[in-house]
């Protein structure tokens, strides 16, 4: 069954991952929007039109940083455990289980 992402926490609360990743998605200028991976984890991100905007595997470390573009989706995440939501800076738990 779905989950939903849990609140933002404090930062004792989000698994971290290395220091060393790579950038996609909005790679220069503000984003308020992150997908970090603390797990390997694919992900899949769409507008509201189904315009595919992201689909790769994440390694820890790695954020996807989401352009300012209205109805932006995670659409698909395998390993729901590996993946936490950023929202101006804020993260929320992982989103789900191992394997989720």
């Amino acid at each position: 069954a779905p989950t939903t992402p849990g609140p933002i926490v404090s930062a004792e609360d989000v698994p971290t991952a290395p220091a060393t990743g790579r950038v996609f998605g909005q790679t220069t200028g503000p984003s308020r929007v992150s997908v970090r991976a603390v797990e390997d984890s694919w992900i899949e991100i769409r507008d509201e039109g189904g315009t595919l905007w992201a689909a790769r595997n994440l390694r820890p470390g790695d954020v996807f940083r989401a352009p300012d573009v209205q109805g932006l989706r995670l659409t698909v995440v395998g390993n729901a455990a590996g993946i936490v939501l950023g929202l101006d800076g804020q993260e929320t738990r992982p989103l789900g289980g191992r394997g989720q």
